[in-house]
């Protein structure tokens, strides 16, 4: 049967895969097909930030001209793949989602983007990123979820979740310092993994926390996770014989949204079905991850852009730029007792996958919420964090839909360096629910772009805790000398919350 460009935009890359080591499709016309797609409805959801479709087209030709010839370099060789614009790829200008990033083109790619070029992946274009992955996205707009445009993506991985739920990629490179691609990918009903730490797959990408910065692949299902990661899912099974699996009930299934509980409910007894064992585990100091995480994230983050924070801090928005101010007013004391912690829960968490093969958690307490919405109590990241700070791989996979028709996330984790486990798991449950097939969304070239509010930030107010005179000050005496009253204040209500968890 004749395929159509629709056809190829919705098969997944390990079908892509198969047809072109049966020379039954050609690199060309798999470009051709999602550059046809995003022409048409990435005006509406505002993925992409980069696309240079001579560059695009002249890979596929060359593509086209190995493997006819029979050199095939892998699996992945002729897929196009999209990449965070946080990665350094070679002529492109990296932004960062920030005004205050060079507009010089990069001499050199990132190490992920090298790893897979040298396997043979076409780049296909740079996806829309918050500002180094963690402000908000002022440069570019706000990329919309392609499942209800009114919607979030999540986190700073949003275009290259959007892109690939919506048909316009096979597969995209995020990153996750503190769940910036499980939670898109949650949000968007696609499969997103942060690998095991790796301190080697940092260079050329911009830093934000660099302890927690953890590039991976984001694909529309588990299959295609293992070909980004030149694994092959041949030998996986379809029954979870003998696995067991650790639930921490405390924390993690605490304050959910009802349609997360009922959805992750249904997903356990599907486990249940599959021969897993399920174990209830506690991680008794899992409740300091967020105070933790901020800690150490942004005094990590002040220290790779205090620069930038000097002499150009005009062009930070001011999300980001209050909570680097808010890091410089950290005590040292502060700093290492979050270390110490952040030791002590990624002990609870070794300890625990001791016992069983994997957890298994909701990636995020609620579906996607209205883009433009004031911040709400809830902390879409709570449940992410904990893996960012053992340096474990995390995998979230889509496990249905709210009565909205939105999205839930499933979350696994296992010990470092136990992707293919997550992996296994994952595609055992995938193979028997909805989730092994495409479930992207209906968009076709009618979509118009949604009005979006803006302003998601909060008026700072006057904190009552921190000293906010005392904080102007001390960043005055650590050359901070821009830094007003009003500057101050908005500091102090990001610090807050911190100093009040330490109290």
């Amino acid at each position: 049967m004749p395929r159509t460009g629709a056809d190829l935009c919705r098969y997944t890359a390990t079908e892509l895969s198969d047809l072109l080591e049966k020379r039954e499709l050609s690199p060309i016309e798999i470009v051709d097909a999602l550059l046809d797609r995003i022409n048409e409805i990435d005006k509406a959801i505002n993925a992409f930030v980069a696309l240079d479709v001579d560059r695009v087209r002249a890979e596929a030709r060359a593509a086209e001209r190995e493997i006819t010839a029979g050199r095939r370099k892998s699996p992945i060789h002729g897929i196009p793949i999209a990449h965070k614009d946080i990665f350094d790829v070679q002529g492109y200008v990296t932004t960062a989602g920030s005004r205050v990033t060079s507009r010089a083109a990069a001499r050199r790619d990132a190490a992920i983007v090298v790893r897979l070029r040298d396997a043979g992946a076409i780049m296909l274009g740079k996806t829309n990123t918050t500002e180094f992955a963690a402000g908000s996205m002022e440069l570019f707009g706000e990329t919309r979820n392609p499942f209800d445009l009114r919607m979030t993506t999540g986190t700073s991985s949003a275009g290259s979740a959007a892109a690939v739920a919506a048909c316009m990629v096979p597969l995209a490179t995020g990153s996750d310092t503190g769940g910036s691609i499980r939670i898109p990918a949650a949000y968007c009903g696609i499969a997103g993994l942060k690998p095991t730490f790796d301190a080697s797959l940092l260079a050329g990408m911009a830093p934000f926390s660099r302890s927690f910065d953890t590039p991976g692949p984001m694909a529309r299902c588990v299959k295609d996770i293992a070909l980004f990661l030149g694994q092959s899912s041949a030998s996986f099974s379809v029954t979870l014989s003998g696995i067991r699996i650790g639930i921490p009930r405390r924390y993690f299934f605490e304050d959910l949204d009802p349609d997360v509980e009922r959805a992750m409910e249904e997903a356990l007894n599907i486990l249940r079905q599959l021969g897993a064992q399920l174990v209830e585990i506690n991680l008794p100091h899992i409740a300091q991850t967020g105070t933790v995480f901020w800690v150490i994230a942004y005094s990590e983050a002040l220290k790779s852009h205090r620069d930038e924070l000097l002499n150009r801090h005009g062009d930070f928005s001011t999300q980001l730029l209050h909570r680097l101010l808010a890091a410089a007013c950290l005590t040292p004391e502060e700093i290492q007792h979050a270390k110490r912690e952040r030791e002590r829960i990624s002990a609870d968490l070794q300890t625990a996958l001791m016992n069983v093969n994997a957890l298994v958690t909701p990636t995020a307490p609620t579906p996607a919420t209205p883009i433009g919405q004031k911040p709400i109590l809830v902390d879409r990241n709570r449940f992410t964090r904990p893996g960012n700070l053992a340096g474990i791989p995390a995998l979230s996979i889509s496990c249905g839909f709210s009565a909205a028709g939105l999205p839930i996330g499933l979350q696994l984790m296992a010990c470092k360096n136990d992707e293919l486990m997550l992996l296994r798991i994952a595609h055992a449950y995938e193979q028997s629910t909805a989730g092994s097939k495409c479930n992207s969304p209906s968009l076709d070239g009618t979509v118009e772009p949604t009005v979006i509010l803006t302003g998601c930030e909060q008026s700072a107010t006057e904190s009552k805790d921190c000293d906010v005179r005392t904080i102007l000050t001390l960043l005055h005496q650590q050359g901070f000398h821009f830094v007003t009253e009003e500057l101050a204040t908005a500091a102090a209500a990001a610090l807050e919350p911190i100093r009040s968890a330490y109290a």
